[in-house]
């Protein structure tokens, strides 16, 4: 079995080759996904919210956002 890369793609071959399609998808960039995490605060300050927001960055980028809130209030 023979391999070779053909730029981001690499194709395996056992006497016989297919094809290979890179897919490139679009990334958000840093700005934008600060842009709609602001708004998105916004928002939920208008709406009352009562919970917190956990912010998780990795290398920079925001990796993951969650949002806590308590479901039954006295």
């Amino acid at each position: 079995m023979a391999a070779e890369t053909q730029g981001d793609a690499t194709i395996v071959s056992a006497g016989w080759t297919m094809p290979a399609q890179v897919i490139h998808k679009p990334k958000t960039k840093k700005a934008d996904k600060l842009k709609q995490l602001y708004e998105y605060l916004s928002n939920i300050r208008d709406e009352n919210f009562t919970g917190y927001i956990k912010v998780n960055f990795s290398q920079g980028n925001i990796g993951r956002v969650e949002k806590f809130e308590e479901i039954l209030k006295k």
